[in-house]
């Protein structure tokens, strides 16, 4: 046990772990800087997309019409105390 130990404190200290050019100079913290997140760069648009299925074709059709059914039905507030969640489920299940 004593060789185990001795082998690892000559290690650190062999590795400069105790060094004390490792030690932190200032004694207070850093400030981080006060400025605004990064916003990542716009992707530029892929020549090479794939045209959706029709099978996607269909279904982004089926979800235009439900959209324009409940904006439709929200102006006239006849929503019938329903969420848009609950109206799409229902009105794609009929379309």
């Amino acid at each position: 046990m004593r060789t185990i130990l001795a082998c690892v404190l000559s290690a650190a200290v062999a590795l400069g772990v105790a060094s004390p050019a490792f030690a932190q100079t200032a004694t207070t913290p850093a400030k981080p800087a006060a400025t605004a997140p990064a916003k990542p760069a716009a992707a530029a648009p892929s020549t090479s997309t794939k045209a959706p299925t029709p099978a996607q074709t269909a279904q982004r059709n089926k979800m235009k019409a439900c959209g324009s059914k409940w904006q439709a039905m929200k102006k006239a507030g006849k929503t019938q105390g329903q969420t848009w969640r609950e109206f799409s489920s229902d009105c794609l299940k009929k379309s």
